[in-house]
């Protein structure tokens, strides 16, 4: 039956049931559903409520009046679901109905409805949509913070953040020489800025004051200053803006019990410094450590005379010694580079030290095993780089860390949150970087990253946990059971209870994945996702986050070497005595100066990009104070930071790369040069096929590029040539320096 035939005989039937009125057919809204044609129609003139309908069977049954079908109800509640309310509401278990309760029942924030009479069937509500932190938002402080995250995810509407926010406590910042002020919105009104919380306002407070929202659309009104109102979380992408007009109808709003004291709260003195550097990455500091960082800053101050203050820290100089200083507490840290944050790294840390030693009872050497490969890693990184030598960052000798830590097996995890703080030199990490388990973590170390499902989005990794995130007719416990590793576990169980941490922790039995959630879990939410007395358990923490900030500060992106980096010209050399001997030898002339890194075993003259530049020589053989800088020079392979080569190949690679030597040159020295080649399954040479359909030889010129993987063989390029017609020879895949050798041109290079 078609559409039209549909209609047709539903025009008959509304004929034959209700009499040539004035009813016509709703043609935009038909449609067939379940073998049937659902033909609505109403009475334009006067419209009927709710709107009836005909349903025409498609097999060409009897018409029939449509009738709305009961609500679905389905038996057996889902096991991951909370405790229904008195009155049968399943609420999402973000919303807190005890302190919210007073403002009804949030469609939104309510996942379905327990059958009247019954205690095991229920009904799903189709219009709920996930919560706050479900979505990757931060961890709420305050109620004021729960109800605008409420209203920024859409479970409240005005209304409601009005009736929800008035009664609140509000965080008014103070400046000391203006005193509170109001700012020009996006609208061009002026209003005075409110927080939720200290860690919600995106710029520096000298003092704060505290009181109920009511109380400070009062006082605006008092006093208005030419502020209209009251902007509460500034810099969220949806504020919350209440005029003072709104106080006409506080009656509407009565107070909820005794208004909470106006309270002022300067900051605390010596201390700005940190405690804002703190709260930008999103951390409160607290009484505690304020006291701990006053003592330890007073014995640093007075040459560290008199007993050590229990509240400094421990930290290893370069020499792997240890020494005492101004507590960082995991809180207190560095705000730069933007690439990873400071807390999350150390949080990521010690998290897996707390899943492993706390909660598992282990013996800490997995965790030994982490710091000792941290410290692996960073020394090589002084390798790669002079950059991070020349930044003053300490390269402990080896064996330092025995008198510290045992190390123990490295497992998945651990390897692989290394690899992620180190990603900006993944090309040279090798196998320190994990699939599945670095990208991860490398995108929930980043700033303003969300959570454990934010990060699978973004990184790619993992589809099939988002895929049982979202399902929730299987309990957690079963999936997790049914998932093949640890570390899948963990992901599954921090993806579908991020709004609770403790929960999150107590999820997880295999001891792998309780120290994979809690490594999560710092990651996400840096020290302050961990009960405090668990933090203190953990031994050796000092030492945890002194090997966490050397390799934070390490693998800066602005200190490891990347050869398309742009450099300035480094500018010609002071003149010397032997230049002015040189020029009394070559009157008029010029003396030039090349790059100090050419060695002539490779470089034959001085080529142009070689050259600084020059000195001009007077006709008397002195130096006329005239020069000429060579904008045609490069820089040499160190002052692009490129890894030193450990054989003849990587010599003229990084000469090529520099574009001191020419392409050719790099041919003839392949030919020379034994390789790390790859094995097919079945033995013999592995020629891959690649994306753009070339044929491909991978192969490696050191041990430092080889991925994980079967052991390589190393072989004689030359003794190669005979399979490299058509096939392209890619040197070090991957790698922070390769390249592209076709076998046609290795071939023609023999002849």
């Amino acid at each position: 039956m078609t559409r039209d035939d549909a209609v047709q005989r539903a025009r008959a039937w509304i004929a034959e049931q209700h009499g040539e009125l004035s009813l016509h057919v709703r043609l935009d809204d038909v449609a067939l559903i379940g073998g049937d044609w659902y033909v609505p129609y109403d009475d334009p003139a006067d419209p009927i409520f709710p709107t009836p309908a005909v349903e025409v069977p498609d097999d060409g049954g009897p018409l029939r009046r449509y009738a709305p079908r009961d609500p679905q109800w389905r038996t057996g509640i889902p096991a991951d679901w909370p405790a229904p309310t008195a009155d049968g509401v399943f609420f999402d278990p973000e919303w807190d109905h005890e302190r919210f309760g007073h403002l009804g029942v949030p469609t939104r924030a309510v996942l379905g409805w327990l059958r009247e009479g019954t205690t095991d069937q229920y009904r799903r509500n189709p219009d709920h949509t996930p919560g706050p932190m479900w979505l990757g938002g931060p961890l709420p402080l305050t109620p004021a913070d729960r109800v605008l995250d409420y209203y920024g995810s859409g479970w409240l509407d005005t209304p409601q953040l009005v009736a929800g926010v008035l009664d609140v406590e509000v965080w008014l910042p103070i400046d000391h020489e203006t005193g509170m002020r109001s700012r020009p919105g996006p609208d061009g009104d002026s209003w005075l800025p409110a927080f939720s919380s200290v860690l919600r306002c995106p710029w520096p407070v000298d003092e704060w004051r505290t009181m109920a929202l009511r109380e400070a659309l009062e006082m605006v009104a008092e006093h208005p200053a030419g502020a209209v109102g009251v902007r509460v979380n500034w810099g969220d992408r949806q504020p919350a803006e209440l005029r003072t007009s709104l106080i006409e109808k506080f009656a509407q709003y009565p107070e909820r019990g005794p208004r909470p004291p106006v309270t002022r709260w300067p900051r605390p003195e010596g201390l700005f410094a940190e405690v804002r550097n703190a709260e930008a990455a999103g951390v409160v500091v607290r009484e505690e450590d304020m006291v701990a960082l006053r003592e330890a800053k007073a014995w640093v101050a007075g040459g560290r005379s008199g007993p050590r203050p229990a509240g400094a820290q421990a930290y290893w100089d370069s020499e792997g010694g240890r020494y005492w200083d101004v507590p960082t507490r995991g809180i207190i840290g560095p705000t730069t580079p933007e690439l990873h944050r400071w807390q999350s790294v150390v949080g990521a840390y010690v998290g897996f030290a707390i899943g492993e030693v706390f909660l598992v009872k282990h013996d800490g050497s997995l965790t030994g095993a982490l710091l000792h490969s941290t410290d692996r890693l960073v020394r090589e990184a002084h390798d790669w780089s002079s950059a991070v030598t020349a930044a003053g960052l300490p390269r402990r000798p080896a064996g330092w860390l025995d008198r510290w830590v045992t190390g123990g097996p490295r497992i998945a995890e651990t390897v692989g949150l290394l690899g992620a703080v180190a990603s900006p030199a993944r090309a040279l990490i090798g196998t320190f970087w994990v699939d599945g388990v670095s990208p991860v973590f490398d995108a929930l170390l980043r700033r303003g990253a969300g959570g454990t499902a934010q990060a699978l989005a973004a990184s790619g990794a993992h589809p099939e946990i988002l895929a049982l995130r979202d399902q929730d007719e299987v309990a957690l416990a079963d999936q997790v059971a049914a998932l093949g590793t640890p570390w899948e576990q963990a992901l599954l169980i921090t993806s579908k209870l991020a709004h609770d941490p403790g929960r999150a922790i107590s999820a997880a039995k295999d001891p792998v994945a309780i120290m994979g959630v809690c490594a999560l879990i710092g990651a996400r939410f840096g020290l302050a996702g961990f009960p405090v007395p668990w933090i203190e358990a953990v031994p050796n923490r000092d030492l945890i986050e002194c090997l966490a900030t050397t390799a934070f500060h390490t693998f800066d992106p602005d200190l490891i070497p990347r050869p398309d980096r742009p450099l300035p010209h480094p500018g010609l050399p002071p003149v010397t005595d032997g230049m002015r001997a040189a020029a009394r030898q070559n009157p008029g002339g010029w003396i030039y100066c090349a790059d100090p890194d050419v060695d002539p075993r490779y470089i034959d003259g001085m080529p142009l990009p070689v050259l600084l530049g020059g000195y001009a020589v007077a006709p008397d053989g002195t130096l006329s104070g005239e020069t000429w800088v060579n904008d045609a020079y490069k820089p040499s392979p160190r002052r692009r930071g490129l890894p030193g080569p450990q054989n003849e190949f990587e010599a003229v690679l990084n000469l090529v790369a520099a574009e001191w030597l020419p392409y050719e040159a790099a041919l003839r020295a392949a030919l020379d040069t034994d390789f790390l080649v790859g094995t097919a399954p079945g033995g013999g040479i592995a020629i891959l096929q690649a994306p753009d359909g070339r044929n491909v030889l991978p192969v490696y010129s050191s041990p430092k590029y080889v991925p994980a993987g079967p052991e390589p063989q190393r072989t004689p390029l030359r003794a190669l040539l005979p399979l490299l017609r058509d096939v392209t020879v890619v040197v070090n895949p991957g790698g922070i320096i390769g390249i592209d050798l076709p076998g046609d041109a290795l071939l023609a290079t023999t002849t």
